[in-house]
């Protein structure tokens, strides 16, 4: 399940996965990945200040 929110300029992404199966998954950590499509671009300093993001990911 995904699900959004945005709090003024912030917006947060909610990512869960269930298991829908009727067999126990094992995994560890580092074995799960997931891929956003943020742009990561520098062409300079005043590009970047005026038309650029700056991102923070959090693990819980």
């Amino acid at each position: 399940m995904v699900s959004h929110r945005r709090e003024g300029d912030v917006v947060y992404t909610d990512i869960r996965f269930r298991n829908t199966t009727d067999k126990p998954i094992f995994t560890s950590l580092v074995d799960i990945s997931i891929a956003l499509p943020l742009e990561d671009r520098y062409d300079g300093s005043q590009v970047c200040m005026r038309q650029r993001c700056h991102s923070h990911l959090l693990w819980r």
